[in-house]
């Protein structure tokens, strides 16, 4: 009874080398003894409990997506995600949902747990712990021995999300860990080498361009081998009112609100013509907002009163590298302009959909214009 007690506190959630073990006392002997316990703690409730805390379950997106560049994408992810102990790396926009994806689509595809490391705003020291691990006494703090993502990582998927943010100097270890065939590395302050049996994916919303200008050369070759970029919401508008529907269900737990999500007008012809910076976020800022509204308001209302608070970036957009900048009139001819925008555009076609021959499907224009229109400036 203990065991189930045990279990129902820990919501069925053990490691897989979790062993029960069970003291007995005899009245005879006066004497009391500890034997193992058969009984396995793989439960069901284990298996809920770990899909509802990996962000989900699921991925944000419909896995049979209607838009030709998000089918190229997820079709592309799953054959990358097919080739063993290939480093896969995962890019694109803030928001467009990459950590869902491989934590879902990647982890299922290998049949491997995902291992997470978000690199963002942490320092060389603090990285070299968590990834390698460290022995007692290695820094000041480290008051036991500590073991680091990349054992944990051992038959698994190592993922490190936003990959640029990680520390030059961990990037250089990490080179040597990559380029051994047995993943061998040594925890901080240790002599001794250990290895792990790990696949490496990274994400990062840097373009491959930025990403080759940030990281380590060395590093960059290595993690780069296989580049898949995850199409923007406006390059896939055809699958944004399923994206809606998605989001709206993750987001309203609230039963006195519609179960499906609200549609207009007025909204569809958001979905068809906002620039979405923040994709995904910026629906689920969307149906939070209508969430609030829907209390005391009417359907188009409460969208009407939540599309006026998204706010001007999410319609037009905030980067400055996805507008035209006339300059003065006055001191250049029309041609000047028009090849200066037709590089733009080229440019930021190239950037947003990763090749030429998808840029040129997407936006229906002759891949060989796209590339003249780079050359002719």
């Amino acid at each position: 009874m203990h065991a189930v007690w045990l279990i129902l506190h820990a919501r069925g959630r053990f490691p897989r080398e979790t062993i029960l073990w069970s003291s007995q006392y005899n009245p005879d002997t006066k004497r009391t003894s500890i034997a193992k316990v058969d009984f396995s703690v793989n439960t069901y409730l284990a298996e809920i409990s770990a899909i509802s805390s990996s962000g989900g379950g699921y991925a944000l997106y419909d896995l049979d997506p209607k838009s030709k560049a998000r089918q190229d994408a997820l079709q592309t992810l799953k054959q990358f995600s097919c080739v063993p102990k290939a480093p896969l790396l995962v890019l694109g926009e803030r928001g467009t949902g990459k950590t869902r994806l491989i934590e879902t689509v990647v982890g299922k595809v290998k049949q491997k747990q995902v291992v997470t490391l978000a690199c963002g705003g942490l320092d060389s020291q603090v990285v070299d712990s968590m990834l390698f691990g460290h022995v007692k006494g290695a820094f000041t703090g480290a008051e036991k021995d500590r073991n680091g993502l990349l054992k944990e990582a051992n038959g698994k998927v190592l993922f490190l999300d936003e990959i640029q943010d990680l520390p030059t100097s961990v990037q250089r270890k990490l080179v040597r860990v990559l380029q051994d065939n047995h993943h061998s590395f040594r925890p901080v302050g240790s002599d001794t080498e250990e290895a792990s049996d790990f696949e490496l994916v990274c994400a990062s919303n840097k373009s491959l361009e930025q990403l080759a200008a940030i990281l380590d050369a060395d590093f960059f070759d290595r993690v780069s081998m296989l580049t898949i970029t995850i199409p923007p919401l406006r390059a896939c508008r055809e699958d944004i009112l399923s994206d809606w529907q998605r989001i709206w269900q993750e987001v309203n737990v609230n039963p006195n609100l519609p179960a499906e999500a609200p549609v207009s007008n007025e909204l569809i012809q958001f979905f068809n013509s906002a620039y979405l910076p923040g994709n995904l976020r910026d629906l689920k800022k969307l149906a939070y907002m209508s969430c609030a509204f829907l209390s005391s308001q009417t359907t188009e209302s409460a969208i009407s009163s939540s599309l006026s608070s998204l706010g001007e970036p999410a319609i037009q957009g905030d980067s400055p590298d996805t507008r035209f900048a006339f300059g003065d009139l006055s001191k250049t001819t029309k041609d000047e302009l028009t090849k200066a925008f037709h590089k733009e555009f080229a440019t930021a076609a190239k950037k947003q959909f990763g090749t030429w021959v998808k840029a040129a499907e997407a936006l229906k224009v002759d891949q060989k214009t796209l590339q003249k229109y780079m050359r002719d400036n």
